[in-house]
């Protein structure tokens, strides 16, 4: 009888526990069942997005601030911390000046708000006879999986230098902002882009690191849930998506498909160069005659025009006819809407 009644207590136990959202004879299981259960809870624990970014105030460098969930596991008692601590790492002390980061290597990812937060993190710096100066000691570690929400951060000379210096993560992604709503705000992004590439032509020589790939938040977010339960779901960059390659400057332009995307949509309205849409088209085709096509596509297009245009004074003199292109285009957006 009292077998019974102490079955029906804890039913209606269970039952109150449920609806109040807690369990309140949790406490008085044995250890080692508590104990498999907090190390359950662990191992179901998702994927967390770290937000490391520069700390400026008054325009004064501050140092590096993370922004993230600290899981549950950790702040619930001892014994959920001393599991959870199984997974999680007390890492990057000495990298975020003595604030360090509660970081699970095998499913979290860092996503960083520029690259001098990255550079920072890594303490790669210029020196003052503005070469090129190593990087602090690698990470202990590799970590799984690196976001930048830096569009053009590739492009830097010392970009490969930063990422062999993160350990070659697996997955590399190019965090992209929302599409923007109208063919205004499209065509103003592309001249911005295009502007940039023809103010830096250092930074067209080339990233040789690991394959990047291009998405939202939310596609990394669903990337790396699929790594966890399903990498086949998370293959790494093909070479025909590839935010870029890494052989050829040219095809560094072209091979940005999302600004390729856009050409293709500003592309029906007549270029003041013919073979324009052509080359958007030859970059399509694969990555490893990518090279080769374009390179022959623009000295035949000189050729044709009796140009003395070759490598990059070519590419510099397209980049300037794009530009133009679509300053045209944006003004007369400007103008239409005046109009109306």
């Amino acid at each position: 009888m009292s077998d019974n009644l102490s079955v029906a207590t804890m039913k209606a136990a269970i039952s109150a526990s449920v609806e109040r959202g807690a369990f309140s004879l949790f406490p008085k299981l044995p250890l080692e069942l508590r104990r498999m259960i907090w190390w359950a809870s662990c191992c179901s624990n998702q994927p967390r997005l770290i937000y490391v970014s520069e700390r400026v105030f008054d325009e004064w460098w501050q140092g590096l601030v993370a922004s993230y969930q600290v899981p549950s596991q950790l702040q619930t008692n001892q014994e959920s911390r001393e599991c959870a601590l199984r997974f999680y790492d007390f890492a990057f002390g000495s990298r975020m000046k003595g604030t360090s980061i509660y970081f699970n290597f095998e499913i979290d990812a860092i996503v960083f708000g520029g690259y001098q937060a990255l550079y920072a993190f890594i303490g790669l710096w210029y020196n003052d006879d503005n070469e090129l100066e190593a990087a602090e000691t690698p990470l202990d570690k590799k970590i799984m999986a690196v976001a930048m929400l830096d569009t053009y951060w590739y492009c830097d000379l010392r970009a490969t230098q930063a990422v062999e210096a993160l350990g070659n993560p697996g997955y590399l992604q190019i965090i992209t902002s929302v599409e923007p709503a109208s063919a205004r705000d499209r065509i103003m992004e592309l001249v911005h882009r295009i502007d940039w590439l023809r103010r830096y032509p250092k930074g067209r020589n080339g990233y040789f690191g690991p394959a990047f790939g291009l998405s939202t938040i939310k596609q990394f977010q669903t990337m790396l849930q699929n790594i966890l339960h399903n990498p086949k779901l998370a293959p790494k960059p093909k070479a025909d998506t590839l935010l870029f390659d890494n052989q050829f400057s040219m095809s560094l332009f072209f091979g940005f498909h999302e600004i390729r995307r856009k050409l293709h949509y500003i592309s029906s309205e007549r270029f003041s160069m013919t073979r324009a849409p052509k080359v958007i088209a030859l970059a399509d085709q694969n990555v490893n005659e990518q090279n080769s096509i374009i390179r022959d596509a623009w000295n035949k297009f000189a050729r044709d025009r009796d140009l003395a245009y070759k490598g990059p004074v070519a590419e510099e003199w397209v980049l300037e006819q794009l530009q133009e292109k679509l300053d045209l285009l944006f003004y007369q957006g400007l103008a239409s809407k005046a109009a109306v």
